[in-house]
């Protein structure tokens, strides 16, 4: 008889065993179903207090893309890229620098005040924002001070725009 309740506790522990992988493997695909479809809510729940394969690095993922989807974060980047590619396109066309310079402050000025759920893309915008303006601000100095200080700026918008290139992908399928 103990043997018999022995081999009934084992079975019952095997199936348990093999239910809650069975369901934690479900729970999982079902994660990884809604990361793809980018809903960002059900992902996280399914990938919660949930411990199996990768779902520890899936729910961090998760939750940053729900948070720099929601707040400003993925604007700034889309604008940036906008903003970018228009002054690059009115340079071309040999507009006065002053209408580039203000263009890109015009898109972009905004996020100085914006919420940002990534804190190292917020003071990268920032420090892109401010160089343009220091670019603007050198349009009316004489004229040493004014290479100067447009020197500056364009150092400031290069080296923030290459760290968001980096770092976020900015203009990554972009051919031009």
């Amino acid at each position: 008889m103990k043997k018999a309740v022995s081999i009934l506790a084992m079975t019952l522990c095997i199936v348990f065993l093999f239910s809650s992988c069975q369901s934690a493997e479900k729970k999982y695909n079902a994660g990884v179903e809604a990361m793809n479809a980018k809903n960002w809510d059900e992902a996280i729940s399914c990938f919660s207090d949930l411990k199996y394969e990768d779902s520890e690095n899936l729910l961090a993922t998760c939750k940053k893309e729900k948070g720099m989807n929601e707040k400003a974060d993925y604007k700034f980047i889309n604008d940036l890229s906008k903003a970018v590619m228009k002054r690059h396109d009115l340079s071309m066309q040999n507009k006065d620098i002053e209408i580039c310079i203000d263009y890109e402050l015009n898109a972009l000025s905004k996020y100085k005040d914006e919420d940002f759920y990534d804190k190292d893309l917020k003071a990268l915008a920032v420090k892109y924002i401010n160089g343009v303006q220091l670019q603007k601000d050198a349009l009316s100095e004489v004229e040493g001070g004014q290479q100067i200080k447009h020197y500056q700026g364009f150092a400031e918008r290069l080296t923030a725009l290459k760290s968001i290139t980096d770092k976020y992908g900015l203009l990554k399928d972009n051919e031009d």
